[in-house]
Order: structure tokens, then sequence, then C-alpha cells
């Protein structure tokens, strides 16, 4: 019984009759029983998923074999009963322990009974039923039992086995006259099927017999069928009975293994019940008698261990690990009382030492080989809770506190593990641990392949919490662990046990916690953390032992002790990560770990547990990496002695004595050789003695050369940075990288120590390790120096060179040196101060000239205090100008500068131009300030922004930034360039950049002369100032879309130079050019579209005796008229009269000087008399002049006719005003002390005041005559000043805010007397074209009949008087010039007549028109026709007379829409053009009313008004038809 597993329950069967092996593999497959729900009166519901069960035969039956014969041979089942020859032997049952806890006994015995018959049931079976029932009875049914047995409390069950072709195999379960509510067969059909005189069947006797009476009654009888296919030949009687066959159901034959379950399920439930209320009771008594003499602990914790195990075995893992977290709170508790002395402390007395750590301290020395190897696997599992009898040790209370806690812990991380659900730790529970060494993965899983009774529930994942809490545990209870192991072997030493040395017994600790974090790194590997999983290298701690998952093959005979705890993982397929080498640092795909496509709801499950899942594989793999750290800190203990260092103490010791870092090496065999006599002197170091007290087989091969040594703490550093990397803890992984990449550097391996630093440098780079990075920098450039990794070297000595620069930069702030505690410490080759770069940058500067491409590096890590002064300096005797930079150079090394300049970049919107200064070639910068200047030949007028400084060494460029770049993104993601980016920096340095008084200036204008008809001009004036040029060459660059420039058209207007060349497009060729010359271009344009303003940048490159130099400007300029003419023609039988209306286009006064319309050979232009003087033309005060036109007779001009032209000469208010603000600031600034800046101010004047003064004031101006200035502070001149050397910023600003005092300045205009300019007016020229009319009506409705009292007064009429009146017409085909009436209108003869219509348009309201309203007509040129018509007016007043329309015939009238033509022929004049010169247009006619005289009657009432009452009137009686005044 001892040998049954505790951490099962165990279910004991009595199988007399051979049953068990044909009923074990039905068992066996619906085993662990499953959801089970256990309710405890002082615990909460539990419920156990999986109960495991093992079965074990009853004591006495584990070494007997059992016949299998056939009824009447031999056997319970025969029908002669005899004594069987190899019978089982009757044994006496085991001693019971007085100690409850000690002894483990099964919850539930049951008896296998073969009964073939109801006779066989009445002779024989019944009573050895009986029997053993009577045996067997639990203390629960027995009165005489104590309570005190509770402790084994057991339940009993029956189960009647029933095999095919037998008189029990033709009967049903239960009888006709029994109500069987499982049963699914009809019971009519087995009542003809009994033989005998009862009706009963054997389940139902069997339930009758022995089954108890009551309602809570337990039933402990179930019967099974066996098949033909599973029961062997042998157990099948050889006579078939006589009675009807019955055939049961796969149904009934599942129902009948279902109902056997669950009365399993409920009979192990109820004796663990009993158990458990009496272990609670016991150790509440005991509890409360802690305080009570005699009191032990030891015994205690027996007792409650017992409980612990009790839950264990049923898999309440959780209630058992509680009980052993509070065994080991009070061990704790028990242990502080007696170090602290507490009076009457009875509690337990433990040993002061194990006696085993003191024989195996002896046993370290021995050289026997049979006591190293017994040393070495008492280390295999240290942890293990069979490595010792610790509860026999506990019970006699002779254990010392070590053993104690390892047994604790020991229990603890088997419950952990069994929590985990790996498959290892469930498999084989009754194996030896000693023995276990983890498999490789693909063992693991081939094994799993392969075993089909390794079949692994879905529902029944790992549980990695438990193993994160497991690997926390062994993290805490290792190094408390070795604390007592060391002071118990102390202890042994004091104690006369013998004198041992330190080393040993230091030897003997190492290899305790290194054993055991490696035993719990083994128990807690697991398949779902890649980084726990590989295949075990030469180098690994493991002991080479292999562990078999397949199915145990059982020895001769049956039966065989089977367990429900079997192993539950399932796998075909071998992951990716199965064969990671050991000494590879490996990656997986995310994808590995997948196991393949999901459905929809698959998905949705796995994405809520992700978050917690993924938490619990990165918290196992931090603490399985800190397990790996302690393995490899123990290695480094151990291999101290030997003097063998690896990681940065190695670094630090090899380089104690040096001051250089870097040190010449030969590229091809001397790093090699000597790496080997390093190592070589290493080795010699070895001490012979300093492994004794190893007692782990991988350190012992560890210090037995330092190879061995150097790959096991590769091995483990690895593995460490594996589960660091998954556990994202990047501060570790790249610390174990570090330490690996020295190591690497040290074997001569480095390449993989290039791979390494290159990898963990950053990362200190960012977090600021400055000591670490320094000097793995220059271990990596010695690597990559090594390995003639060119480019890698360059930047590794550029990122060493730039800590280098931070520490001086950090030393020269602080002005003082660090204090060192020791000179030790000073000297140490660690220490950043003490780095030595010397000769590093002329090694490097020396080095990029062979690389393929250049090195591009941020300034500021090399230099500091780099700084620009922002005011331009011009030269003397050319043109430019220069500017002055500052930095410090950090290095003892010179270096020498191929190039120094600087970029500057216009700050103009739009504007995409740039400035380069350059210093002199070939720059020497020594350490310390530097001061230089660097210089243009670029003479330009704006601010810039200083963008980049730009020191080029060979392949090697410092730059520096002088604002950092906004992100280069637009809203459409498109590239954004650099200039751009800079122009829109604000907190970048701002330039003022203006050229010398004396420089080439070149301006952009409007032309003078504006022809509407004709393509615009430009005009470019060069002013030469006191250059002396031999060539010029400008260019004209479009800044507007669409704006085409024709500079092969240019021609020269002013000047004495001609033009060289103009025949590249955009290019304008000059040559000798004199001082002081001013040239002026006419450039034609043309645009694409509409534009109010044009954007011209015009550069110039010219060279004189001193150089080469350049001119760059921008123009922008105003293509918009500012004046509108609209002209209103009348027509008249003679004479053309044309009115001319000119107004301002814009808001801006115009001045116009002069309007003429010229003459032409066809036409005659008479003007007014009176002259036409200067005038204003405001927005909304048009001018108006008008012109006759007289056409010359045809026969007169033989040419052409050509338009008249219309010449306008006007001046903007806002160009006069301007201009002459600009000349008076000019004379007033070229006699100050500042008249060197007038190229700066004059053009910062003139645009302030374009831009700030609003339209408003120019219209003031040109009324008032006085123009406002404006002040000091609107002008802006704050912005211009600060761009100016410091010391000319206070005269400068004095003199304008004295110049602006004057708020205003008196204008002259043209009208005035004395007005006089320098600057021309503009004119622009207009053609005009005089209008042509084919046909002109001069018309007249005449009234013979009335006439006017005077000359001054209209003729009179009454109302309702008949008025004759004479309508008489026309026509002059006259201003027909182009002779197109004929075709026109279809004519065989130009003059042949025309057909005509008047219309006659009178108010209905005042005139009743008489006679014909509207009529044809034909009439020829020149013949007058005259139509009568009668007018009577209908009410009075001054009216005028109707309108007359005359129009073609077949033409529609004005207003109307035109429609079809109607008839042919000569009404088809539809574009005949014609017009009505109506004579009568105004003339008018008074009305008055035809009365004589009228009576009114005025009446006063009592208001102050009185009313006028019309009483009566009489009429005219006067001649009919007149009236008379």
């Amino acid at each position: 019984m001892n040998a049954t597993n505790n951490r099962l329950a165990s279910v004991e069967y009595d199988d007399s009759d051979g049953l068990f092996p044909l009923v074990s593999e039905q068992l066996r497959a619906r085993l662990p029983l499953r959801n089970l729900n256990w309710k405890s009166p002082s615990r909460p519901l539990r419920s156990i998923d999986a109960l495991h069960v093992e079965l074990i035969p009853t004591y006495g039956q584990q070494n007997h074999s059992v016949n299998l014969t056939v009824p009447g041979t031999s056997g319970a089942g025969s029908k002669n009963v005899e004594a069987r020859q190899n019978a089982p032997v009757a044994l006496p049952s085991p001693r019971r322990h007085q100690i409850p806890g000690l002894h483990q006994t099964p919850y539930l015995r049951i008896y296998l009974l073969r009964c073939d018959d109801k006779e066989i049931y009445k002779s024989n079976a019944r009573k050895q039923l009986r029997d053993w029932v009577k045996e067997h009875t639990p203390p629960s049914h027995s009165f005489s039992a104590s309570q005190q047995e509770n402790h084994d409390a057991f339940e009993w069950l029956i189960l009647h086995v029933i095999v095919p072709d037998t008189a029990a195999a033709n009967e049903p379960r239960f009888s006709s006259t029994t109500s069987n509510p499982n049963a699914t067969s009809d019971k009519s059909s087995s009542s003809s099927r009994w033989t005998g005189k009862g009706s009963s069947t054997i389940y139902e006797r069997l339930k009758t017999d022995f089954n108890e009476s009551g309602k809570n009654a337990a039933d402990r009888i179930a019967q099974v069928r066996l098949s033909k296919t599973t029961a062997p030949p042998p157990t099948i009687p050889s006579t078939v009975s006589s009675a009807p066959s019955y055939e049961t159901s796969p149904q009934e034959q599942e129902q009948a293994w279902d109902d056997f379950i669950i009365k399993m399920k409920a009979l192990i439930l109820m004796s663990f019940d009993l158990r458990v209320a009496q272990y609670e009771e016991d150790i509440r008594e005991r509890e409360a008698q802690r305080s009570l003499p005699g009191w032990n602990f030891c015994t205690f914790f027996l007792l409650k261990e017992g409980l612990a195990r009790g839950f264990e075995s049923v898999g309440l893992v959780d209630d058992a690990l509680v009980g052993y977290d509070e065994l080991s709170v009070g061990l704790d508790m028990i242990i502080r009382d007696q170090a602290s002395d507490a009076p009457n402390n009875q509690a337990a007395s433990f040993l002061k030492f194990t006696e085993d750590l003191n024989n195996l301290v002896q046993t370290t020395s021995s050289t026997h080989e049979k006591e190293q190897q017994a040393m070495l696997r008492l280390f295999e599992q240290p942890l293990s809770p069979a490595g010792k009898d610790y509860r026999e040790l506990i019970l006699s209370n002779n254990i010392s506190v070590f053993d104690f806690e390892c047994y604790i812990f020991s229990r603890q991380m088997a419950l952990l593990l069994r929590r985990s659900n790996i498959r290892r730790h469930t498999a084989k529970p009754g194996m030896d641990k000693r023995s276990y060494s983890e498999p490789p993965m693909s063992q693991r899983l081939s094994s799993q392949a392969s075993s089909p009774s390794l079949a692994y529930r879905a529902d029944e994942t790992e549980d990695l919490a438990s193993l994160v809490e497991l690997c926390a545990r062994a993290l805490s209870f290792i190094p408390a662990g070795a604390r007592l192991m060391r002071g118990e072997i102390n202890e042994a030493s004091a104690s006369g046990g013998g004198k041992h040395s330190q080393s040993t017994i230091e030897n003997l600790v190492s290899s305790w916690i290194y054993a055991a974090a490696q035993q719990v790194l083994s128990e807690s590997a697991t398949a779902s953390l890649p980084a726990s999983v590989f295949q075990e290298g030469p180098d690994s701690n493991s002991s080479g032992k292999s562990f078999s998952h397949g199915k145990q093959q059982d020895q001769k005979g049956f039966p065989s002790r089977t367990s429900s705890l079997q192993s539950r993982r399932s796998g075909s397929v071998e992951p990716p990560w199965a064969n990671t080498p050991a000494t590879s640092l490996t990656v997986f795909d995310s994808t590995a770990f997948d196991g393949g496509p999901r459905t929809a709801k698959e998905k949705s499950a796995k994405e809520k547990s992700d978050t917690i899942y993924n938490l619990n594989l990165e918290q196992l793999a931090a603490h399985r990496a800190e397990l790996y750290l302690l393995q490899r800190r123990i290695l480094e203990q151990t291999g101290s002695p030997y003097g063998w260092q690896v990681g940065w103490p190695a670094i630090l010791r090899a380089h104690s004595d040096k001051t250089v870092p870097l040190s010449e090496v030969e590229l091809d065999t001397a790093s090699e050789d000597q790496s080997i006599r390093h190592n070589e002197n290493l080795e010699s170091l070895r001490p012979p003695s300093e492994s004794e007290g190893l007692c782990v087989q991988a350190l012992i091969t560890a210090v037995q050369s330092l190879d061995a040594f150097r790959a096991l703490y590769v091995s483990l550093s690895e593995r460490a940075s594996k589960h660091c990397s998954f556990a994202r803890l990047p501060k570790m992984a790249q610390q174990v990288l570090g330490d690996l990449a020295v190591l690497k550097f040290e074997t001569g391996d480095y390449a993989m120590a290039a791979a390494y630093f290159q990898r963990i440098t950053p990362l200190y780079a960012e977090d600021g390790w400055s000591l670490i990075e320094v000097t793995m920098l220059k271990t990596y450039a010695q690597c990559l120096k090594i390995l003639h990794r060119r480019d890698e070297y360059a930047r590794v000595l550029l990122n060493l060179l730039a800590k280098a620069a931070a520490m001086e930069k950090s030393r020269s702030k602080s002005q003082r040196k660090q204090v060192y505690s020791s000179p030790e410490e000073a000297s140490n080759w660690l220490d950043d101060e003490k780095s030595n770069v010397v000769g590093q940058m002329t090694e490097l500067i020396k080095f990029s000239s062979d690389l393929p491409y250049k090195i591009t590096v941020s300034m500021t890590k090399y230099f500091d205090a780099v700084r620009v002064d922002p005011t331009v300096h011009h030269f003397h005797d050319q043109d430019g100008f220069e500017m002055q930079i500052k930095f410090r150079y950090l290095f003892e090394d010179d270096l020498e500068a191929d190039t120094v300049k600087l970029r500057l970049v216009s700050t103009a919107a739009g504007q995409m131009r740039e400035l380069w200064l350059q210093g002199n070639p070939s720059v020497r910068i020594k350490k310390g300030e530097q001061l230089l200047w660097l210089g243009t030949n670029v003479s330009t007028p704006g601010h810039f922004n200083l963008e980049r400084l730009v020191i080029e060494a060979k392949k090697v460029v410092f730059i520096h930034e002088f604002a950092p770049k906004p992100a280069a993104s637009t809203t459409l993601n498109l590239t954004t360039s650099s200039a751009q980016l800079s122009a829109t920096s604000i907190n970048a340095p701002r330039v003022l950049c203006y050229p010398r008084s004396g420089a080439l200036d070149v301006t952009v204008a409007l032309g003078r002369f504006i022809y509407i008809d004709k393509t615009r001009t430009i005009e470019v004036t060069i002013h030469t100032a006191d250059n002396q040029i031999s060539s010029l060459e400008v260019r004209l660059r479009a800044g507007s879309a669409g704006l085409r420039l024709h500079t092969n058209k240019a021609k020269a207007i002013k000047g004495d130079v001609d033009i060289q060349d103009k025949s590249n497009i955009g290019t304008i060729k000059f040559a000798d050019i004199p001082v002081n010359s001013t040239l002026a271009i006419q450039v034609p344009y043309d645009v694409e579209t509409t534009l109010r303003e044009i954007s011209i940048r015009p550069e110039a490159t010219y060279t004189t005796e001193r150089g080469e130099f350049v001119f760059l400007g921008n123009a922008t300029i105003s293509v918009e008229l500012p004046l509108d003419v609209n002209v209103f023609d009348v027509f008249k039988e003679q004479a053309l009269f044309s009115k001319f209306t000119v107004r301002a286009a814009t808001r801006i006064p115009l001045q116009l000087l002069s309007i003429e319309l010229e003459k032409s050979s066809h036409f005659v232009v008479a003007s007014p008399s009176r002259s036409t003087p200067p005038s204003l033309v405001f927005p909304r005060g048009p001018a108006s002049f008008t012109y006759k036109i007289v056409k010359i007779a045809s026969g007169l001009s033989s040419t052409p006719e050509t338009p008249l032209i219309l010449t306008i000469k006007y001046r903007c208010i806002d160009e006069d005003i301007l201009e002459r603000v600009q000349d008076l600031f000019r004379t007033e600034l070229n006699t100050s002390s500042i008249a060197d800046l007038a190229p700066i101010l004059v053009p910062t004047l003139r645009t302030r005041m374009m831009s700030g003064v609003p339209d408003a004031d120019y219209e003031r101006a040109a009324m008032l005559k006085t123009a406002r200035l404006g002040s000091f502070e609107e002008m802006g001149w704050s912005e211009i000043i600060a761009g100016l050397p410091k010391a000319r910023r206070e005269a400068v600003s004095s003199w304008l805010q004295k110049w602006h005092d004057r708020s205003t300045i008196e204008l002259k205009t043209p009208v005035d007397s004395d007005y006089t300019t320098s600057h021309p007016p503009r004119t622009i020229i207009i053609a005009v074209d005089v209008p042509t009319i084919q046909v002109l009506h001069t018309a007249s409705l005449s009234l013979p009949n009335l006439s006017s009292p005077n000359s001054t007064q209209p003729p009179l009429a009454a109302v309702g008087q008949a008025l004759r009146a004479d309508l008489h017409i026309r026509h002059t085909r006259h201003w027909d010039r182009n002779n197109t009436l004929a075709s026109t209108a279809n004519l065989s003869h130009p003059s042949d007549p025309l057909d005509f219509v008047y219309d006659i348009h009178a108010n209905p309201d005042i005139w009743l028109l008489g006679g014909e309203r509207r009529a044809h007509f034909s009439a020829r040129e020149g013949e007058t026709k005259t139509f009568a018509l009668m007018l009577i007016p209908l009410v009075p007043g001054r009216h005028m007379l109707p309108r007359v329309e005359i129009r073609v015939r077949g033409q529609r009238p004005r207003g109307e829409e035109k429609g079809q033509q109607q008839g042919s022929g000569r009404e088809g004049g539809s574009s005949v053009s014609c017009e009505t010169d109506y004579q009568s247009q105004a003339e008018t006619v008074m009305v008055i009313a035809d009365v004589k005289g009228t009576t009114v009657d005025l009446r006063v009432s009592g208001q102050a008004e009185s009313d006028a009452v019309l009483v009566g009137s009489e009429e005219r009686r006067g001649e009919a038809g007149r009236v008379t005044g």
C-alpha cells in the first residue's frame, strides 16, 4: 500500500476472477473522471474538472497471476467450485500508522464479480460477496468503528461483469416486473426468455442483497457487459447456453458504463468528504493545543500535510497549495521563535545541520569513482521530495531547517507543476524524479504523435500562471536555501565534523544553486514559450538521460498498475523552434505559433484571452531569464579562482595598465596569436584544488578548460538573452549581449562580436550609459578594423569621437575635474575622463578617403559653441559680402578641412533662392576657439535664414543645422524641398543681405508706353555704379505661372552700349560697360492667363578686374491697367460724334495729363475749341471728351482705312507720391553719414509705403496736395536696423526717426505752375476703329397746325384737340464704307431702293394716334418719304412727341427675339445694319384743358385750413381745333 501514488485518488479492485484485463481498456477510456462538484460545510463549492484515478489491485494480488479459465474447469465463475492451483495466497493486511497522514488508503474498493448464472450466484458468489463486504466495510458503516478511522474512510462497489455466451449474457439488466428508467428495450420481449423459477435478474438480486435501504442510501451495484470482440477466447464458454439470446444495443452498453462511472464519482466524493471533515476537526484541535506543553510542530505538520495530500489526490491543487503555504509560514514562525530564544519554545527541535551535507563535503575530497558518481546523482534533482524519506525524518524530529525548507518547496513545486497541466508532469506520476532529465522538444513531439493513448483534451491547456509562480518562488527560495546550506555546513565544521576549506564549501553551495535553478528551468520548460525549447548542445548542462513518454509496457502477467493521469498533449508536426541550435540567436515569426486558420468564433475567443496569455508568457520568460543569469553568476564565481573572467571585468583587467584603448594590430595573424597566448596565460593560473566541492557535471566540465568555461557561459547567456527578448526586457537583454560581445572579442570571434556590438551600442547610447558605450565603441572599432569593414569602422570611430566630444563639453562646462577615491580609480581605463582618442580624428579623415561615398554627421557632436554673426560685412573694393563664424574644436588632432561653407536660404514666400558662403580652401582647424570669415561674390537684397554650416574633410562632412526642420509633408503627402522647409522655420537666425553702395544694381519695371493692340513690354534698368565691367550676362527668370519673356526681341532703349548676344532664351549679354553707366532694355512679354501682377527674378553675372560676381534680384510688377476708357458714338448724316470717358480702374486717383485723338487718311477729327488742361480723375469722377469725326470723300484717298489713335498720358498718384518721397529720402540720405546704406534703406522705404499706405490716403493726398509719410514704427525700421552691424544701429535709428518727424510733404500737380518732375509719365495708346453702318435714317415728326407763343416755350394744344402730324423719313448709305449693302440686302445695284418698316411708339395714356402706326415703304438713298398722322392729346401736361423706329423690312424690332426670316428676296435682309437719327427726339407739346372758366366754393371750417370745392366749369366756345391764348 505504501507504493500507492499519493498524488492520485487510488481505487482498489479485487480481481479474484481475472476480469480486470477485460474491462481495463473500457475503463481507462472513461478516465479521468470529469465534472465533479464537492461541497463542504466549511468551504465554498469546489469544481473538479478532472479527477485522475489510480487503479491498484488488492493487497496480496500484485505478484500473483490469475488463470483465465472457462466455466466448468475452475474459478469462482465455474459450475464446479474447486480450489485453483495458482490461487492468491492470503496475506496479512498492512499495519495502519497511528499518526494520520503517513499512510495512504483507497477512496473506493471495487469487487469485480463474474457470475454467469443464477445458480452460481446462489451457491457461491453471494457468500463470497458477503464475506468481502464484511471484511471491507468502511468505518462509516461500522457501529463499533472509532471516529479516528475516518482518516481512512472509503466506500465499496460491486461491479458485475457479464461474459458473452453465458446465461447471464442472455438476460437483461432488469426483469419485466422491475421498473428501469434507463431501459431502452421492450419489456415484453424478455418475459419469455427465462428458465427456472425466479423472474428477477442477477443484477436485481445483487441490488436487493447488498444495497442499503433508505432515501439517501448509496447505490453500490453496477453491471457492465463484454462484447465478443473484447473478450479473449479462453474466457468465453465452449458450450452456448440454451436460453434465448439477448442482444444489447450500443446505447444500452454505454448507459451501463455511464452508470458505473457516476456511482464511482459519488462514492469517491463521499469518502473524501468524510476524510476532509475528520482532518479539519483534528487540525482545529491540534491548533488549539499549540500553547500547551508537548505540542510538536512536526506532528502537526504531518497531520496538516495529510489534508493537503488529500486535496491533491482529488485534483484540488489550489487547496493543497494553500495548505503547504500555511505550513511554510508556520515553519518560518517556529524558526524565528527559536532564533529569538522565546521562552517555553518546545514546538520543535531541529538539527543544527544535516549529516548528509557533512558527509557530502567529506565525499568531495574523495577520488573514488563510485563516490563521485553518487555525489553527482544527488545533485541531479536537489529539490525532489523523493530524494530523502523526508516524512520519516519529520516524524522522528531528525531533520534540519534546510531539509525542511527544501521538502516544503519541492512539494509546492510539484503542486504548481501539476496545476500547470504540462504533459511530462502528468504522464508518469510514479516515476522517480531523480532519474529525470528534460528531453529535446523533437523527442517530446514525436512521442506524443506516436502514442495514441496520450490524447490531450483541447479544454485543458497549459496554465502558464502556475509556471510563473513557480519561477518566482524559486528565485526567492534558492538564495535563501543557499544561505541555510552554507550555514549548516559551517555549523557542521564548527561542531567537529571536520575542517572544510572555504572554497570547497562555496563550490558545494554553488553546485546546489546551479542544480536547483536547472531543475526549475527544466520543469518549467513549455512549448508555449519558444525561447525555453531548444536542442541540447554539447555545452548543455543536461545529464543526457532520456525519458520515454510512450505507453508503459507491462511485464509478465495481469494485472498491472494503471493511472488515469495520462499525457494530454498531442501533436504531429514539429514546431519551427524545436531544433534551434543552442549557440544561435533566433527570432521566430509570430505565425509559427498559430495553429492555422480559425473560425470567427474561435478568433473572437482567442482575442479575449490574448492579453492575459501574453502577459503570462512575458512574465515566465522574465523569471526564467533571471534563473539563467543566476546560473551564469554561479559560473562566474566558480571560474574566478582560476583567474577566468568574462565580460566587462575581463576588459577592465586586460586594459588596466593601458592608456591608449585602440592599439595597432596586424590584420592577418597577430591577433590570433595574441589570443592564443592570452588563453594559455589564463589557463596557467588554474589552481589544482579549486574544483573540489563541485557536484554538478556542467560546472565540473566547465572548469576543465577555458574553452569549456566560455562555452557554458555563452550557452547560458544566449538562453537568457532569448528569454529577455521574448519578455520585452531590452535593458537586461542588452546587458547579456554586451557580455557575449566582449567574450567573443576575447576568443577571437570578431565577426560575432561585431554583430553583438552593432545591436547593443545604439541602445546604450539612447539610455545615456556613456561609461559602457565608450568601452563598447573602442572594442567594436577594434573588431571592425580587423575585419576590414571600412564603412562601419568609420561610423564607429565617429561615434567614439562624439562621445569624447560630449565628455569634453561636459568638462568645460563644469570647469572642474572629478575627485577620485583612489589613484587606481583615476587611472581606470573605463573612466570617461581618461578616455584617450588622440589620433583618431586624423585616422578617421585619412581612412575616409577610401570610402566610396561621403559620410554626413552632425557638427554639434564634435564641435561646441557654433555661432554665426548675423550681420554682413561688405568688401571695400568689390561687390559681395562676408560673414564671421565661431566654433570650438574639441580634439587634440588638427582637422584638415577641405571646405568650410555656410548656406543661407531666402525667407521670401515662393522663392527657393539660396546663397553659399565659402572660406579659403584647405583650412587647418586646431583645438580651441576658431574664427573664420566666409565670403560670397553674390549681391542680393532681402532677408535670409541661416540654415546650414558645412565642414568637409575628405569623405567626412560635418553639418550644423541652425534650426530644426519641420515635418516635410504636405496635405497630399508630397515632398517639400529643403529650401521651403528652411524658409518656414521661425527659429532660424535671420540675416539681412543688401548690396554695397557702389554695387551693380538691376531693376525691372513696367514699360512706359502701353499699346493695347500690341505685346506689352518691361524695362530692365542696369546701373553699373563703381564697376568697370568687361562682360555682363543678364538672365531674366519668370516667377509667375504662364509668363513668357521674349528676350530674343529685346532692344536697348537707353545707354551707349549695344546688346552683344540675345540668342539664348532668357539671356542677354553685353560687353565693355564703363563705370557709372545706366542701361535700359525693353523686353516684350506675354501671359497665358490674366494676371494682376507678374514676378520676375533678374540675375546678372558680370566680370570685372576683381573677378566674377553675381547679382540676384526680385521684382513684382503690377500689370493691371489703372484706367478704363469707354466710347459712345452718335451717327449724324454728315458726321460722327464720339464721346470718350476716362475713369480710374482702381481706388487710386490718376493725373490725366493729356488726351489726343489723331486723324487718319479717311477721317478728319475736330476737337472742342477749348483746350484740355491736366485734370485729376477719381474712381467716382470720370472725365469725358467728345470728338467730331467727319469722313473724307472716298475719292480723295485710295489708301486702306486705318484706325484713329487715342493717346492718353497719365500719372498714377501712388507712383508719383512714391517717386517724390523716394527722391526726397535719397537726396537727404546722400548728405548724411549713413549714405552707404542707401541700397537697403531706399528700397525698403518704397516697399513699406507700397504695402502699408491705404488707397484712401492716396485719394486724400490728391485732393489736399499733401502726402503723409508715416511714423518710424509704421515703416517697420526696427527689423531692418536689427540686421545692421551693432555699431551703426543707433546712428541709423536716430536719423530715420528724425526724418519721420515731418509728418507730411507737399505735393505739386501738373495744374500748378511750378510743377516739375524728373520721372516721365506713362502713355497708353489705343487704336480706335470708326464704326460702320449700312443705312442711316433721318426722321422728323412736325405739327404744322401748332405754333409756339415764343421761342422758349413749346407749342400749345388742348386736351382732345386733333393735331395733324407729318412724318418725314429719308436715309443715307454714306457710312457704309465697305459697300456691303448690296450683297447683304440682295440688291442688283447699290442704288436700288430698299423696303423699310417704321413703327410709331406712342404712350396710349397720353396720345391717341390716328393713321398708320406701322407702315411699309420703299425708298432710295436721299429720297424723302412723308406720312400724314393724327395726334389727339388725352391728358394735360408737357408731353414728348411719340418715338419713331425704322428698320429694314423682315427684320425684328429692337428688343424682340430674332425669329425666322419670312419671305425671301428683298425681304430677307435681316442682317442689314440700320440706325435712326430721330430729330424730334426731344420736342414737346404743352397740353392744356379746354375750359373757359371754373367756379370754386371756398368753405371755412373750424380747422386752420379751408376746403375748396369745384362747383362747375365753362367750356371754350372758340374755333374748333384751335386753342387761342
